[in-house]
């Protein structure tokens, strides 16, 4: 699990680097890009979109969220709170609608609360 925990953390850093990658680009094109470059600069922003999109619609990224889901119990409170946000972005890209990614959040609330009394009485 460890190292499915790690997989995942890689993933997301390319990720948010892709994201810091176009902010920057956004702030310098809203306070000081050069005359001329917005060609160029709309190309670049279409390339690392497409790039970003690619990286949270593949598969193998929703399967490791599915993964890290159903073992959620194993995952540290930080990156369960990540794989539980980047689920319900999956859900509504996949075309949930509100109500059934609410259903889907409380259901996973209730399956925790439910784990308190099998930690108490049971240590696992």
């Amino acid at each position: 699990m460890q190292k499915r925990i790690e997989e995942f953390k890689a993933y997301l850093h390319k990720m948010h680097a892709y994201e810091h990658a176009m902010g920057v680009m956004n702030y310098d094109f809203e306070t000081a890009m050069p005359k001329g470059a917005a060609e160029d600069y709309a190309k670049t922003m279409g390339i690392l979109g497409e790039e970003y999109y690619r990286l949270q619609t593949a598969p193998e990224f929703k399967s490791m969220i599915k993964e890290l889901a159903e073992r959620n119990d194993e995952l540290d409170l930080i990156t369960r709170r990540e794989v539980d946000v980047l689920a319900e972005d999956i859900a509504r890209a996949d075309g949930l609608g509100d109500h059934d990614v609410d259903l889907a959040w409380l259901l996973g609330m209730l399956h925790d609360i439910g784990r308190f009394e099998q930690v108490r009485r049971f240590g696992t």
